[in-house]
């Protein structure tokens, strides 16, 4: 019984030490700490040029190159190639009204050759697979009649400006 209750005690003070996830150690002794993938760090300037080059690089502006998949109708074609690389608006709106989003203004169309093959009949053909191009972007809402032009993070005074 004595043992029972004794290891009882070093739970309940080991139990003691560990933090409840709601209420995280300070770090104000300057130690770093990592909960949920963000270490804290002091902040300086190499870290502040990062920084301001990721949201320069994530905000809306020029078409991006992805890569997307080609898709076509019927579970029994294959399209060669299944993906290409085509511009796309992707980025924040950080800068635009509640709800904005990285929207194209201005797109074309593009005619990529591909060649399908029917699982069922065993033939090839050639053809054409007709792709949107974003050619320009800029920041709309849902709706909206006019879409604010993309603007340009300016590290030194914190905030977005026309291009």
């Amino acid at each position: 019984m004595a043992r029972f209750l004794m290891l009882l005690i070093v739970v309940v003070i080991v139990d003691a030490y560990n933090h409840h996830p709601k209420f995280p150690k300070s770090v104000a002794s300057g130690e770093s700490e990592v909960q949920r993938g963000v270490k804290i760090v002091d902040c300086n300037g190499t870290h502040d040029k990062l920084r301001n080059d990721l949201i320069v690089k994530s905000s809306c502006g020029e078409p991006k190159e992805v890569f997307e998949k080609l898709t076509v109708a019927g579970s029994f074609l294959q399209v060669t190639p299944s993906h290409v690389w085509v511009k796309r608006c992707v980025g924040l709106c950080s800068y635009g009204p509640t709800g904005s989003q990285c929207t194209p203004t201005k797109t074309r169309k593009e005619h990529i050759p591909v060649r399908i093959f029917d699982l069922k009949t065993k033939r090839e053909s050639c053809s054409t697979y007709e792709m949107v191009v974003h050619e320009s972007c800029g920041c709309c809402v849902a709706g909206a009649k006019e879409c604010l032009a993309p603007k340009i993070f300016n590290p030194q005074k914190y905030e977005y400006e026309m291009e």
